[in-house]
């Protein structure tokens, strides 16, 4: 039989699941000094298929068959040095290997070198020579590389912004089953940021990377759900798969597993599991969540502030901006006789309302209204400077 059928009878007991026999005849093969095959065996002991796994036995291997010209082979090698696995890291090393298999064509290495060459990690930073080898590597049909191409041009990062190619490289990406990419163009869809606006297909791409456990996409697929884009609304879908987004420490979606707690939309009621949310919402650094769970101290008033419309939340503006003293000395404002002692003293504890929420946070307008409503009275000059709805305070 010639060493051609022999590598096919290898294979095909590969494929059968007899890794015993493959690994024998990938062995025999590779002694007999055929490059391919030593590739291959190398693989079987990197994973512990047909015998013990042994990381240094199948790092022998690659470099055999590397030394010997393979591109396959060569980007492996490279590999392993950029992993450190069975080796020293080192992405000098990983960088030489991989521009050996780059310069034969081969689409990993091309993508793998043009991201050492555009971050500077083991050689010298080279955005240019970067764009070229993800060119090479997106034209070869690496999904890698054109993931990471579409990337550039989406930012126009070395090259000229275009959403319009970073969607069409996102979708090659896509539909070979990259997740980063199918969330990008799940994305795309739904802002119609380089593809027409479709709310169906940035349905189909989300759920396609959020089932291969896609933070982001998992979040987006959520927000699909909530408000209803592509699909009939579904709380309970959309509770659900925040709950995935948040359980990979995705934090924004954190606040929005707290909010359907809260209101019982998709979940059972429960303020304890809302304050555990909005908790860590809040430990990230979310003011508007750490506003909640101090309105949430007061749920009577904070019910009769989430009655209001939009355009009833806004802030008194030219009140608010001043400290607590100049207002009420300006005669805009006066201490209610009605006022909530417990809510005046705990806000206080920190400052005068513009002060403790800090104008710049969208809630603030609600958190201000819910202080100022229970806590004084505008005066009749004070009216002059708020919108009509709040003369009835």
């Amino acid at each position: 039989m010639s060493s051609i059928g022999n590598l096919e009878a290898a294979l095909s007991a590969y494929r059968s699941g007899d890794f015993v026999l493959a690994r024998a005849l990938f062995r025999r093969l590779a002694e007999a000094g055929q490059p391919e095959p030593a590739l291959y065996l190398g693989l079987m002991y990197a994973a512990g298929e047909g015998g013990p796994q042994d990381d240094a036995q199948a790092l022998k291997l690659f470099r055999y068959a590397a030394i010997q010209g393979n591109p396959a082979a060569q980007f492996t090698v490279g590999l392993r040095y950029h992993q450190g696995r069975g080796v020293t890291r080192s992405t000098s090393e990983a960088a030489k290997w991989y521009r050996k298999a780059a310069d034969q064509g081969d689409g990993n290495a091309q993508s793998n070198l043009a991201t050492l060459l555009s971050s500077g990690d083991g050689v010298a930073m080279d955005e240019v020579e970067a764009t070229r080898l993800l060119e090479q590597s997106a034209k070869s049909g690496d999904m890698l590389g054109q993931l990471m191409l579409g990337s550039r041009y989406e930012v126009g990062n070395g090259v000229k912004q275009s959403s319009e190619r970073a969607a069409e490289l996102f979708t090659m990406a896509a539909e070979q089953g990259h997740a980063e990419a199918q969330a990008k163009l799940g994305l795309a869809y739904h802002a119609g940021k380089g593809v027409g606006r479709n709310d169906g297909l940035a349905l189909k791409w989300l759920a396609l990377a959020a089932e291969q456990n896609h933070a982001l996409a998992q979040f987006g697929l959520g927000y699909m759900y909530r408000n209803g884009l592509g699909t009939p609304r579904d709380d309970a879908a959309a509770a659900g798969w925040y709950r995935r987004a948040a359980d990979q420490g995705f934090e924004p979606a954190y606040y929005n597993l707290g909010f359907l707690y809260r209101k019982g939309f998709g979940v059972l009621r429960d303020e304890g599991q809302a304050r555990v949310w909005y908790g860590k919402a809040a430990a990230t650094g979310d003011a508007k969540a750490s506003v909640i769970l101090e309105a949430m101290q007061f749920p009577m008033l904070f019910d009769l502030l989430e009655a209001l419309s939009p355009g009833d939340r806004s802030v008194l503006e030219a009140v608010m901006q001043m400290p607590r003293d100049e207002a009420l000395q300006a005669g805009l404002v006066t201490v209610h006789e009605s006022a909530n002692h417990r809510l005046w003293s705990e806000m206080s504890k920190v400052g005068w309302m513009a002060e403790v929420i800090g104008l710049a946070q969208p809630v603030n307008k609600e958190a201000m209204l819910l202080v100022q409503t229970i806590c004084f009275r505008l005066t009749p000059a004070g009216l002059d400077r708020v919108p009509i709805f709040l003369q009835t305070v």
